[in-house]
């Protein structure tokens, strides 16, 4: 088994809530997931010569909220839109000169999105057009003005479902069925809101409400011929999907903060992992 393939096994039901599988906290806050499609506009008193822009939100589930949502806690707090005061209010970028070398310069509207949807664009485009990535390509979105802004007028309202996420801590049980020798897993959801919903939950349509761990992973003994783990044949086994993915995970990510250390000693903003022993996720 290819160890991509692994990977996303991690905690595959961390949306739904109460299922035996896991279960979100009482009293936890939701956050609520727009799913489908929303339009860019202008502001009402400005007129540009460009029609509104579709936007696919569901289909960027694939990046990390952060990666455009760039100054959200992660937490309960709500996620704000570009044109929100303070952010990227000004929809045209001002005349040079008009402010002060000592101001705050904020990109503008305009600029935001173009630096940040385009410019992204361009770089999954130049990733897939290299030799060694076209065999792992990912579908990319547009770069010409016309390819975002349609000559024809044809998006005009939202298309947006809503989705409860929950934020905070979320509790990871062993089915009903099975006889628990350790402890539960609190799970830190928000925290791993630095990474794509998809890494996770790879079989989602983007759309509908997550199914539960259950719904894939299903088996809840291991193959009769091994309890290996890393066995495939144990990749439907419900220990194996979260051990292998959620483990692993943590290694890799400890082994990239090993190497930052030792290749720059005394480096700040070193890359957090999760526990790697059984008492560090089960708190014995």
């Amino acid at each position: 088994m290819k160890p991509s393939f692994i990977l996303v096994f991690c905690f595959t039901i961390i949306f739904i809530t109460g299922s035996s599988f896991l279960n979100a906290d009482e009293g936890k806050d939701v956050l609520l997931l727009p799913a489908g499609t929303m339009v860019l506009k202008a502001p009402p008193d400005f007129e540009t010569k460009f029609n509104p822009v579709p936007f696919f939100h569901s289909l960027h589930f694939s990046n990390p909220c952060k990666a455009c949502h760039h100054n959200w806690d992660g937490q309960s707090s709500k996620v704000k839109g570009c044109a929100t005061s303070g952010c990227h209010d000004q929809f045209w970028p001002e005349p040079p000169g008009e402010r002060s070398n000592q101001e705050k310069q904020l990109i503008s509207m305009t600029g935001a999105y173009h630096k940040a949807c385009r410019g992204c664009h361009y770089h999954q485009s130049k990733e897939n057009s290299s030799a060694d990535q076209k065999a792992c390509a990912v579908t990319t979105g547009p770069v010409s003005c016309d390819g975002c802004h349609s000559e024809t007028d044809t998006a005009s309202t939202d298309d947006l479902e809503t989705l409860e996420v929950p934020v905070g801590q979320v509790t990871i049980e062993a089915p009903e069925d099975v006889w628990q020798s350790r402890a539960s897993v609190s799970f830190p959801h928000s925290d791993h809101f630095n990474y794509a919903c998809m890494t996770c939950h790879h079989e989602w349509d983007r759309y509908s409400p997550i199914e539960s761990c259950a719904a894939c992973h299903d088996e809840t003994s291991p193959h009769e011929s091994t309890r290996d783990i890393k066995d495939p044949r144990n990749a439907y086994y419900f220990l194996a999907a979260y051990h292998n993915g959620c483990i692993n995970c943590h290694r890799t990510i400890l082994k990239q903060r090993q190497t930052i250390e030792k290749n720059a000693p005394g480096k700040k903003n070193l890359p957090a992992y999760g526990p790697v022993r059984c008492n560090g996720c089960h708190n014995m």
